[in-house]
């Protein structure tokens, strides 16, 4: 049996929020792409943060990239 992973990040502020999107969202797409795509339905990824972050996030290009690709 395969197992699921999930990529947890917990992150307030917006210097931290910043960050996320500018540079680990972007790495994490940037890993994600080379994965095969049968193995992404596998990976999980969420961000435990405020709802005003969650609107910034949401509306971010590279987190919309990320969404199309596994479950977020």
């Amino acid at each position: 049996m395969k197992r699921k992973l999930f990529i947890n990040v917990n992150c307030w502020g917006s210097d931290y929020i910043d960050g996320l999107l500018k540079y680990s969202i972007p790495c994490l797409l940037e890993n994600l792409e080379i994965i095969n795509k049968n193995e992404l339905i596998r990976i999980s990824f969420c961000i435990c943060t405020n709802k005003n972050s969650i609107n910034k996030i949401k509306k971010n290009v590279y987190f919309k990239k990320i969404s199309k690709i596994i479950e977020c």
